[in-house]
């Protein structure tokens, strides 16, 4: 058992909780680019957005907030775009209700079967082996031909969106630029 501890303990994240600390390396291989990148089912302000862009980039970040501030609607978020990418999630929580709530969403958006719980003392392993067993039996989540369509009209317009904010900071030949007017 003590030889065990010890791999544990040297895997990064494992470290990190341990220590209570938040000094995980972030990860190189994934950097999000373009709306393409990212699969966010659910709503996301601009700070969600970060979240899950960090997320998706490797970044080990708390994610806190008062109750109401969409934190739960982040984490689905993320973890979906996590399983989209191929990637496993382990989603841990001191509150029941959190966990409840992140599940809850996830079944909504059809992804509840990727979901192991383990969060009781009274969970049973029948239940656990049940759970696991429709767990592997899934495919990997596609890329449906309508979010490639909608990410693209999305792409499209924060180009143009891009391409007005440039011109902010051109002058045209006879006159300023419209921030030195400002």
């Amino acid at each position: 058992i003590r030889l065990r501890k010890d791999q544990l303990l040297n895997n990064p994240i494992v470290r990190s909780l341990v220590d209570s600390k938040n000094e995980v390396p972030a990860s190189p291989d994934a950097n999000p680019t373009s709306v393409r990148d990212l699969c966010i089912p659910l709503p996301a302000d601009s700070s969600q957005m970060k979240a899950i862009v960090d997320c998706s980039r490797g970044e080990s970040f708390v994610l806190k907030g008062p109750p109401g501030t969409g934190k739960s609607q982040t984490i689905v978020n993320m973890i979906a775009n996590s399983l989209y990418h191929g990637k496993t999630v382990l989603f841990v929580s001191e509150k029941q209700a959190a966990l409840n709530v992140v599940y809850d969403r996830l079944k909504r958006i059809g992804l509840g079967d990727f979901c192991l719980q383990l969060h009781s003392n009274k969970a049973d392993k029948k239940d656990f082996l049940a759970q696991l067993d429709k767990s592997l039996g899934n495919a990997a989540i596609g890329y449906p031909e309508e979010y490639g369509q909608t990410a693209g009209k999305i792409q499209q317009e924060k180009n143009a969106l891009e391409e007005h904010l440039a011109k902010f900071g051109k002058a045209d030949p006879c006159f300023i630029s419209i921030n030195d007017a400002f």
